[in-house]
């Protein structure tokens, strides 16, 4: 059937993919490891108590982020709401465990800390309506509100990339500059001018 003959080419691409290692060359041109380490430092001092973490709920950017986070939930509930355009859109996101996180493997359960944020590494891929593959490196803060029963994570982002892609555009005429874009995790420290 038509499903079957779908996972069988999705498994011979992937195959064909690995052996030509173009996935690890994807992530390494849209990634920066050198920034990313400074993200791990960055957490460090915040969970020494070297320095302070901004990211409370009193801040700009959690006040728009829970404004966004309802506006979106009534959204959702709403039956006759459309998006303006359609998408197909894949993302995942990738909580580094050495930043406070925990897994219990009997209980089946992530342990995730309130208030101090962890590194996380994300993909994204659209289809429709461009083609990208793009990738980010973000502080996670949770929030939990034993009043209301409501879990946030706000994701601040200090690096992320775009490779575009259009198999019905000629490479030339791509609308959409494909790179990386990088911001300092603190003031003390600046972005590095060397390939990460």
């Amino acid at each position: 059937d038509k499903q079957n003959e779908f996972l069988k080419f999705a498994d011979y691409l992937t195959l064909a993919w690995s052996r030509r290692k173009i996935i690890g060359a994807q992530v390494e041109a849209g990634v920066d490891m050198a920034h990313a380490l400074q993200m791990r430092e960055y957490v460090k001092k915040i969970q020494s108590g070297e320095v302070a973490h901004n990211d409370t709920l009193d801040s700009p950017g959690w006040a728009e982020h829970r404004e966004k986070a309802i506006a979106a939930i009534q959204l959702a509930k709403d039956p006759s709401f459309v998006p303006v355009h359609k998408k197909s859109e894949n993302h995942c996101k990738h909580m580094e465990q050495d930043m406070g996180l925990s897994y219990d493997a009997d209980a089946n359960t992530v342990s995730i800390p309130i208030g101090t944020p962890i590194v996380t590494l994300s993909g994204e891929m659209l289809y429709a309506p461009t083609y990208f593959l793009g990738f980010g490196g973000t502080l996670a803060t949770a929030d939990y509100d034993p009043d209301t029963g409501i879990f946030q994570i706000y994701f601040r982002g200090y690096q992320g990339s775009r490779q575009y892609t259009d198999p019905d555009i000629p490479i030339e005429d791509w609308p959409y500059e494909s790179g990386i874009w990088l911001s300092p995790v603190s003031p003390e420290l600046a972005v590095q001018q060397q390939d990460g």
